[in-house]
């Protein structure tokens, strides 16, 4: 077994897990997830603010719902960075050319992200939201720009390793 089909099988496995990570958050009800949010403002704000635990809850509370939408729409964002990534390199770990990984990246990404949002329609308290596609999909992209630009540092040290020796 080639160290290539062991890659080819690791990253294969990261995006399936990331992708069932990701129906399953969507599936959590809105109060659930709500919930999950809050728990990591809380972590948030004490590791940022050193006097947070020592605020009555009426405050901390106060100051954890203030980050609440920006914990939400980067975790959003992270999770399809990091799925673009992965979705590109299954493809050019495939020997797909970089142009096409880089398409067929961005369909599998935003397909992932519209059914997303879809599914959540089916959710408790969750919604469709167009907004959120578009920045999933803008995360999708990103992650996919991430991939190539690794790809191409590595291929031009091949070349120069190549040409040096």
């Amino acid at each position: 077994m080639t160290i290539r089909t062991v890659l080819k099988a690791v990253f294969i496995a990261a995006t399936v897990f990331l992708l069932v990570f990701i129906f399953v958050m969507s599936a959590e009800p809105a109060e659930e997830s709500a919930e999950i949010s809050l728990s990591v403002d809380f972590t948030l704000c004490r590791l940022f603010r050193p006097d947070f635990d020592s605020l009555s809850e009426e405050e901390q509370l106060k100051i954890a719902a203030k980050t609440d939408h920006f914990v939400r729409k980067t975790a959003h964002f992270l999770e399809f960075t990091a799925l673009g990534a992965l979705i590109c390199a299954d493809f050019l770990l495939f020997d797909i050319k970089w142009y096409k990984s880089l398409i067929f990246a961005l369909l599998s990404g935003a397909a992932v992200a519209a059914s997303d949002e879809i599914h959540q329609i089916f959710v408790a308290g969750r919604s469709c939201e167009i907004k959120d596609m578009l920045l999933d999909f803008t995360g999708v992209l990103t992650g996919c720009l991430i991939s190539l630009l690794i790809l191409f540092i590595t291929v031009s040290i091949k070349k120069k390793r190549s040409k040096t020796a």
